[in-house]
């Protein structure tokens, strides 16, 4: 394998070449503060890429800084981004790429950050469309009308956000979606991988790549980068590599080179009806870093094979029937670098479609029965369909469909033409509440071969079911902002769907980016059963009467659990995005996040545009959940705009 040197031309008999460079840096565009120097600039960006060896880079200051949120601006810092872009890129030697990033922050719904490349024009968060927020719906509609616009999802996660869980929008934002960024500042590589899975298996074809994400002007000295395979090193070939997802991120090491083919067709392919999966990964490297083991990794995060290897070079070769709905490689090093490569795809699916969903038991000690419901989308009758259970505890990195962590297997004798058959497994979680996804695997014949889904189920043990956050009435006084201060009387209504009561002590209650609530005290909430936490203003002087008389309640002592905002002003946020978790303290396991404000009703309960809080059709309005079956940790949302009902809980919310 070879890297085009610099300023070289392509020679014949080998069609790609390795160019490895990163697509997300920030110069003093990004951050207008007295720190910034004067080389902290586009052209000092580029200039450093190329110091650093680098073959490509891309620019991407926030958008609502450059030009203060106007692409209008003549002769302004998006012009000049445009412009330093143009004059470094080279043929052959160096391509620059300007661009920007949208920010959606807590005022704007945390969709999430994402890198935007090919425009000529940018948006940013404040955007407003048809009298609303502009929100990422739009921003993926606005795109489609700009076929060469290229988008990368940015550092997604937990804290900036991971798009609606990667819901999927439509065929065209996918297709313009082609990067997902393993970034540095957000989280622990296992929760990276985790959200690439999620993506993949939410629908979007995407390679990974890891960006410096650098605000400081050191850029590009580390040693992660995302490499793309392309004939050459131009604008053009180097944004089709990507376009077509040729690309996989290097961890630790600039110069690992990986080749990926499935019967002949690299990293990024999507193979119809291929047959047998002829599956070749190459690896090397020039220096004295040995590859330690190469790992075939296919939906859901399984380990379909792996290989040991101590050696600079490794070939890995297998040929397999086409069972999953897409394959990708993880490469390891013995001094800790790796690379994952962006999958190859296999069009045809499988005959069959997973739901799941959960039921009471009553067997002692189990708290749930989870039911894989397996349709039938052939034309044909399906016989032997098998279906396995797993568990995820969401703690480790380690493959969750193996041996150690099946809890069911069973097979369903047949199914017919467009019909649903259901499998069932029961098992009673080891650890605390809620900190365990049950999965499923679903194998079925097709045409001569067998072909496999997954899925999974949160298991609802311990979930929110109902918020008030812009509790009953205003104070009248206004923040500053426009904003109306809401009363007294937030609060969390916590459900226990188990056959055991639930001690909340040692937990944590997170609000968004505020400190988190430490619940240092007893507080049990029985089995099958509301529990009801008071998140008051610091300073508070309303006592339980006040509570009772407002919601028309008659709770005694013990019964609500009552913290302390570290806000004079207010209990929960109402004023944007707001998410609530529950986190476990031993662990730090997320149990799960209920979230308001968010994706494309960011007023959903401070009101519509211009009335700021103090809107009567939101005002002392509940936000109603219920547990997710999707497989994630964000609780579903039922209803807003509803009357609270402080610790009674409807039947829609209760798991089945």
């Amino acid at each position: 394998m070879r890297k085009l040197a610099r300023g070289q031309y392509p020679t014949p008999g080998l069609k790609y070449n390795w160019f490895t460079g990163q697509m997300h840096a920030h110069t003093k565009y990004s951050e207008k503060d007295a720190a910034q120097t004067s080389t902290n600039t586009p052209q000092g960006a580029l200039a450093a890429a190329i110091s650093q060896g680098a073959d490509f880079m891309g620019l991407s200051d926030h958008s609502e800084q450059l030009d203060d949120g106007d692409p209008t601006v003549v002769n302004g810092e998006w012009a000049d981004t445009r412009l330093q872009a143009d004059l470094a890129t080279a043929p052959y030697a160096f391509s620059g790429f300007p661009g920007w990033e949208m920010t959606y922050n807590t005022t704007t719904a945390i969709w999430g950050h994402a890198n935007v490349f090919n425009t000529d024009w940018f948006a940013d968060r404040w955007d407003t469309t048809n009298g609303r927020q502009y929100h990422f719906h739009d921003l993926w509609n606005d795109l489609s009308k700009y076929p060469e616009a290229v988008l990368q999802f940015n550092h997604p996660g937990a804290y900036w956000g991971d798009f609606e869980d990667f819901a999927y929008y439509n065929q065209t934002a996918d297709d313009q979606s082609a990067l997902l960024e393993f970034n540095p500042d957000t989280a622990a590589n296992s929760e990276k991988f985790d959200r690439y899975i999620r993506a993949l298996d939410r629908g979007w074809h995407v390679a990974p790549t890891w960006n410096g994400d650098v605000h400081n002007g050191t850029w590009m000295q580390d040693n992660n980068r995302l490499v793309v395979q392309a004939e050459i090193n131009t604008r053009e070939a180097v944004m089709d590599a990507i376009r077509d997802r040729r690309a996989y991120v290097s961890f630790g090491d600039r110069d690992l080179k990986v080749a990926f083919e499935i019967n002949g067709k690299p990293m990024g392919s999507r193979l119809s009806n291929p047959g047998m999966l002829n599956i070749s990964v190459m690896a090397a490297n020039p220096t004295n870093d040995v590859i330690s083991r190469i790992t075939l990794y296919g939906p859901g995060g399984q380990v379909l094979s792996t290989q040991t290897y101590n050696s600079r070079l490794a070939h890995y070769t297998a040929s397999l029937p086409p069972q999953h709905g897409y394959y990708f490689a993880k490469i390891e090093q013995a001094d800790g670098g790796w690379a994952i490569t962006a999958p190859i795809w296999i069009q045809d699916p499988a005959p069959v479609q997973l739901g799941m969903s959960t039921q009471s038991t009553a067997e002692a000690g189990v708290p749930v029965q989870v039911n894989a419901n397996v349709k039938n989308t052939s034309g044909s009758t399906l016989n032997n369909v098998r279906v396995e259970f797993f568990k995820d505890d969401y703690l480790t990195t380690d493959d969750n469909y193996t041996a150690v962590n099946k809890v069911g297997e069973t097979t369903i004798p047949s199914i017919a033409a467009g019909a649903t058959a259901t499998a069932s497994t029961t098992w009673a979680p080891a650890g605390g509440a809620g900190t365990y996804r049950i999965l499923a695997r679903v194998t079925a014949p097709s045409g001569g071969s067998a072909k496999s889904v997954t899925g999974g189920l949160h298991l609802p043990e311990l979930y929110i079911t109902e918020i008030v956050a812009n509790s009953p009435g205003n104070t009248g006084l206004d923040n500053g902002y426009g904003d109306y201060y809401d009363e007294d009387y937030d609060f969390v209504e916590m459900y226990n769907n188990s056959k055991n009561d639930v001690n909340l002590k040692n937990f944590k209650l997170q609000d968004t980016y505020k400190a988190p609530y430490d619940i240092t005290t007893d507080y049990i909430i029985p089995a099958k059963s509301a529990g009801l936490i008071w998140v008051k203003k610091k300073n508070s002087t309303k006592s339980l009467t006040d509570f009772n008389a407002v919601y028309g309640t008659s709770f005694a002592p013990g019964q609500v659990l009552e913290l302390s905002s570290d806000d004079v002003n207010g209990g929960l946020r109402f004023n944007g995005e707001t998410w609530v978790d529950l986190v476990r303290d031993a662990d730090g396991a997320r149990i799960f996040r209920a979230k308001y404000n968010n994706g494309t009703n960011i007023r959903e309960i401070h009101g519509p545009a211009g009335t700021h809080g103090a809107d009567p059709s939101v005002d002392g309005k509940a936000v109603r959940y219920t547990y997710p079956t999707d497989g994630s940790y964000y609780l579903a949302k039922i209803s807003s705009n509803t009357a609270p009902t402080p610790g009674t809980v409807q039947n829609d919310q209760l798991a089945p």
